[in-house]
């Protein structure tokens, strides 16, 4: 990767010529997309982003990709772009509730990718709007002094929060030891161990995974549910420990953690609770309506406070 003036250079094609040169790339190498992922250092989600060109290359993954597949980086028309990094990181010296919060966040919804030492949210664009505009953009200013880039999808509902810096990238992965790259089958991709060393560090770590991970559903006529879904075993694996030390009744399954009893669910909403609005407005009708709404009831409304026409009541705990 160049850096020059504190800038990153990032590949720019004309329209559909990224998605050419990968699938070249792919034709050349007779490799799956998760094992580009992998070569590149990046999580699986980004190559689906350069495929349908929501996301850029960087100038160090073009030239890697053109030397593994025996191409001439000078055959492909392309301009190079200076992203720049917007000041210098700071990094925290101690553990704190936010820093919690925000790891829970990463951990659900999030990547850490070498190439550009990119931290990146990645959520829903109506959903989870507000949520990313407010709470995630505000965690990485004030525990990073990092104002992150918000880059909306042009083809799909994904809207992406992201920062570059490599002191981040290695207080991430060295201090406290999460993965980069595809993290999913890495038995590092879990809950920090010092972390359950505090419970107020746990609350506000799962309050993190539930907001970008969990969500209610209605069971049956009376009975909710409250699920916190994910394919990464280390992870699930913390998350079910995490919470039977906060005192839950949580039950694991291959893909997902729930929580059956209301009362458990009640006591998990005032004790942990949510500050993604959608999840919070979901909770909040089944505590006045006695059920559960469907999720076009919820996106019909979060459509709606994107439009300005409405605001969520929900405040940020």
């Amino acid at each position: 990767m160049n850096i020059k003036q504190n800038k990153m250079d990032y590949i720019k094609f004309s329209k559909g010529k990224q998605t050419e040169f990968l699938r070249k790339v792919k034709s050349n190498l007779d490799f799956t997309w998760i094992k580009i992922a992998k070569i590149l250092g990046v999580d699986r989600s980004m190559i689906y982003f350069y495929l349908d060109e929501s996301c850029k290359m960087s100038h160090t993954s073009f030239v890697q990709l053109c030397n593994l597949a025996n191409l001439n980086p000078e055959g492909f028309k392309f301009g190079i772009i200076n992203i720049p990094t917007k000041g210098k990181a700071v990094i925290p010296n101690k553990l704190t509730y936010k820093l919690a919060e925000f790891i829970g966040i990463l951990l659900g919804d999030g990547s850490i990718s070498r190439p550009g030492y990119q931290i990146c949210i990645s959520m829903d664009s109506v959903l989870d709007d507000k949520y990313i505009n407010t709470l995630v953009k505000e965690h990485f200013i004030q525990l990073f002094k990092k104002e992150p880039t918000i880059y909306y999808s042009k083809t799909n509902r994904n809207v992406r929060c992201l920062i570059y810096s490599k002191d981040v990238f290695d207080y991430l992965t060295t201090k406290l030891g999460l993965p980069s790259g595809e993290k999913k089958y890495k038995p590092n991709n879990s809950i920090p161990r010092a972390f359950f060393n505090d419970n107020n560090l746990l609350r506000n770590t799962i309050r993190g995974l539930f907001d970008t991970e969990g969500g209610i559903y209605q069971h049956n006529k009376t009975s909710p549910r409250l699920y916190i879904y994910n394919t990464s075993e280390p992870l699930l694996e913390s998350i079910h420990s995490a919470l039977l030390q906060l005192g839950y009744k949580a039950i694991r399954k291959k893909r997902w953690i729930k929580i059956c009893k209301k009362e458990e669910i009640t006591r998990f909403f005032n004790e942990i609770g949510t500050n993604n609005p959608q999840k919070r407005l979901k909770y909040d009708i089944w505590l006045k309506e006695g059920k559960v709404p469907l999720n076009n009831r919820i996106l019909k409304i979060a459509r709606q406070w994107s439009s300005g026409k409405t605001s969520p009541s929900h405040q940020s705990r």
